[in-house]
């Protein structure tokens, strides 16, 4: 079973329509590959979520989604820029949790801990996060 912790960083002055709209986007990619909804975690460092009441859980920090999954068995990967290991190469833990965002590149990662990157071939070099989730969890089926 997938876990998926996703930071939400949409400002606060975001109108509540275009947050419902980027939600979904999330609430689409996790449904399509089947990850529970009690398993998509938001961090919402901006307490910016208020608004829409999502059905998923909702945290502050990263520290307190990590709380959550660890304890459940899922091995914490951050997808990042500059992840150690190239996605093509990577092998899944069998109870992976994803972490995505705020963007690709610039979320802060953690030395010790599992990582992975999407090689990137010219412009952008930065990724949204709501592109990075898919493709890594595609990666994940097709494997």
């Amino acid at each position: 079973m997938v876990a998926v912790i996703i930071h939400w960083d949409h400002k606060k002055a975001m109108d509540v329509s275009n947050m419902r709209y980027i939600y979904q986007l999330w609430d689409y990619v996790c449904r399509s590959y089947t990850v529970p909804i009690q398993n998509t975690i938001f961090v919402d460092c901006e307490c910016s979520l208020g608004a829409l009441s999502p059905p998923n859980p909702v945290v502050y920090a990263l520290e307190d989604a990590l709380r959550i999954v660890i304890p459940q068995g899922h091995t914490p990967v951050y997808v990042h820029g500059s992840g150690k290991e190239l996605l093509p190469n990577f092998e899944h833990p069998e109870k992976a949790c994803y972490i995505v965002g705020p963007n690709y590149a610039k979320m802060e990662l953690p030395p010790d801990q599992l990582s992975v990157r999407i090689p990137l071939y010219g412009q952008p070099a930065d990724l949204f996060c709501q592109t990075v989730l898919p493709i890594v969890l595609y990666d994940r089926a097709c494997k």
